[in-house]
């Protein structure tokens, strides 16, 4: 639905008036095509593991929502993304999804228009409860590796950072800063400088997540915590020059939202699925 600030709103009920909690996961890469591997490694029975351990791990506690931060599919077929939510129907709550560089904006909502709360894309805002807004960003650029923020998403940033009413966490799936990875650096979001002077004197914004590295990283940029979170499927090595592979298993991000703007939030992992190519020289 449309706010009095003029940006689509989903507003969804909290569980536990006390805390927020959500899970992130990014970067599942799903094929249309049940029989198709990413590096050897099957993605959709890799996304089926990190869900289970979602189910047993995290919905016991009162979990609100997911959000997927990009790269759903690999393929960009309509069918991969049905395979998404046919793998997240064990979870029972919203998800958020945002565009990362391997998805294509028109499949991904065809498949959105298939679940029952209103679709969760680009140019959307979340609120849970009283205290918390999510501001879904678009840091794609169809056909192209990189991010970068245009001007409609910047603009759509300043509309939102403008009500001052609720505490925020920012989502996107490229990163808007250096990971310690050079060949993932040539990848973040190109404009960032306009990002973070945008963030400039935004107390109430308390955390940002982001995707697309395949691996766990956090950095305090400006005073505001960043974080990443390994792929649902592949992880790539941190501190690389080149593109290299890791052994670490497939994993997700729990953050925990208090009212009063705190997050406390830490990735979970599950044993890695045999077959993956661990020489590869990319995708």
């Amino acid at each position: 639905m449309a706010s009095s600030f003029g940006y689509p709103v989903a507003a969804l009920p909290q569980a536990d008036a006390a805390v927020v909690r959500l899970v992130q996961i990014s970067d599942c890469h799903l094929f249309g095509d049940a029989g198709q591997r990413l590096l050897g490694l099957d993605t959709r029975a890799s996304l089926e593991r990190v869900v289970q351990q979602i189910q047993c791990r995290e919905m016991h506690r009162g979990l609100d929502a997911i959000l997927a931060t990009g790269d759903i599919s690999q393929d960009g077929t309509p069918a991969s993304y049905q395979t998404f939510l046919r793998l997240l129907d064990p979870l029972p709550v919203p998800c958020a999804w945002i565009q990362g560089n391997h998805d294509l904006v028109a499949p991904m909502q065809q498949a959105a228009h298939t679940l029952p709360e209103p679709t969760l894309l680009d140019h959307t805002v979340v609120e849970i409860g009283a205290s918390w807004r999510i501001v879904l960003l678009n840091s794609a650029i169809e056909h192209q590796i990189g991010g970068a923020l245009v001007a409609e998403q910047l603009d759509f940033l300043r509309q939102v950072l403008s009500a001052t009413d609720r505490y925020m966490l920012i989502a996107l799936h490229h990163p808007p800063c250096l990971v310690g990875s050079q060949w993932l650096d040539q990848q973040m979001i190109s404009n960032f400088p306009a990002f973070w002077s945008l963030l400039q004197g935004q107390p109430k914004v308390c955390g940002i997540i982001c995707g697309h590295v395949h691996h766990e990283f956090h950095a305090m940029i400006h005073g505001v915590p960043v974080w990443s979170v390994p792929s649902t499927c592949v992880q790539f090595l941190p501190g690389s020059r080149g593109f290299a592979l890791d052994t670490l298993g497939p994993g997700y991000r729990w953050l925990e939202l208090y009212p009063e703007g705190r997050i406390k939030t830490a990735v979970e992992r599950v044993l890695p699925l045999p077959g993956l190519h661990l020489s590869s020289a990319g995708y």
